[in-house]
């Protein structure tokens, strides 16, 4: 029997979490944007999204994610379709990864709805193994769903988006039960890029590698299938990285190369490909404890970081509120994981702890890598901060995951509708 839709049944901390991070980032683009008339509006903007992204998640919370799971497949086949629309439309500041719908003051960025497409469709598809994923179909259907997606919107291009859906895939097969022995045995072959060093001793330590990764999966009775498609991917993986590897690196894109160079010497171009890395430490240091004070900071009001509203907003929060600021941020995001993963293990079927194992893998992502870029611990990769970087499709994004969250836990009492 499903409950009782009580406003009493609702999860009021996860909401509540999601309005206090929405509402930070209102904040830190309002001050970051004060007195540029160009984008005096675009905190107005983004308090709109955050009021129509409630709304959405308010929906979703009443809306029970069992019968949603049945109308997984359509939705994913949907944002396939909307993504193969988007790479035939316009290119826009080079990519094609949005459909400009006529007569409407916005554009739809359907990469942002693939993520919770995908997340819905493999809660669906593992979601009958019952926690027991295991052998050799499971994990190649879920890398293949994933894939889909991924390979879309690589094409755009858009490679910080396209990186989003393997951690949302491998967790999700983790939670559903998959041994960790699968899953090295699938990144294993990533050790072939020893064979970029042309010396005995990585050979060896390749062959050491790989070695340890192999008896460990017979040792833990992996399929026969599954040990030699890992052997055959590591073999594969060691030639192919040592003949085309130079090769494929003089042909990559001028910007992705650059991006890995400054990310191993910070001091590479520090006008050119290095300085938005560079701006960004300058802003998050020059905050201090307190920072410099709300629509406060050089870096960020003479415009020396570039990107402040989207990708680099964690270093205008840094410059502004210093890092007592960062810190309170970061409480947050661990309030919200914490209660998520609360709700998925509590959760009263198998499906229900997928969707939150995917919906937080999804968002520790975007934390993680934007978090890195901003303090240079990873390379750029363009991928905005969760709640906090601008954009409309992407605050509704992260509000619909939350409304899924809070359907899980708005059912986590009974089993059957």
């Amino acid at each position: 029997m499903e409950q009782d839709k009580s406003w009493f049944r609702l999860d009021w901390f996860i909401l509540g979490t999601a309005l206090a991070l929405g509402m930070t980032g209102i904040l830190v683009i309002a001050g970051a944007t004060h007195g540029n008339e160009a984008k005096s509006t675009l905190w107005l903007k983004q308090a709109f999204w955050l009021f129509v992204g409630l709304s959405m998640a308010l929906g979703c919370t009443f809306l029970n994610y069992r019968r949603l799971l049945r109308w997984a497949p359509y939705l994913f086949i949907g944002s396939l379709i909307l993504l193969l629309v988007a790479l035939s439309s316009a290119p826009i500041k080079g990519a094609r990864s949005w459909i400009q719908i006529p007569n409407v003051p916005f554009r739809l960025q359907p990469s942002e709805f693939a993520k919770v497409a995908l997340i819905l469709v493999l809660a669906r598809y593992l979601g009958k193994w019952q926690g027991k994923v295991d052998g050799f179909k499971p994990i190649l259907t879920t890398f293949f769903l994933a894939g889909l997606p991924t390979a879309l919107v690589v094409l755009q291009p858009d490679l910080g988006t396209a990186i989003i859906y393997l951690p949302i895939c491998v967790s999700m097969l983790f939670a559903g039960g998959l041994h960790p022995a699968y899953f090295l045995l699938l990144v294993s072959p990533f050790l072939g890029f020893f064979s970029l060093f042309d010396s005995a001793a990585f050979l060896c330590l390749w062959l050491v590698s790989v070695g340890v990764v192999l008896m460990w999966a017979v040792w833990s009775r992996v399929s026969w299938g599954m040990l030699v498609l890992g052997l055959l991917m590591n073999v594969f993986s060691y030639v192919a990285v040592g003949t085309l590897g130079t090769e494929v690196w003089e042909r990559a894109p001028s910007h992705a190369k650059s991006r890995i160079i400054v990310w191993l010497d910070p001091d590479f171009e520090p006008r050119g490909a290095g300085w938005n890395v560079r701006q960004s430490k300058i802003a998050l240091g020059s905050g201090g404890f307190w920072g410099h004070g709300w629509g406060q900071g050089t870096q960020s009001k003479l415009e020396f970081l570039p990107e402040l509203q989207h990708d680099f907003v964690f270093a205008v929060l840094g410059e502004q509120w210093g890092f007592f600021g960062c810190a309170i941020l970061l409480t947050l995001f661990t309030l919200l994981f914490a209660r998520c993963a609360y709700i998925a293990s509590s959760s009263a079927d198998t499906e229900g702890l997928l969707i939150c194992v995917g919906v937080v893998a999804m968002f520790a992502t975007h934390v993680i890598v934007n978090i890195g870029m901003s303090t240079g611990l990873l390379p750029v990769t363009g991928l905005p901060l969760t709640f906090i970087s601008y954009g409309g499709a992407f605050m509704m994004t992260n509000l619909i995951a939350v409304g899924l969250i809070c359907s899980v836990s708005f059912r986590r009492n009974t089993r059957i509708e």
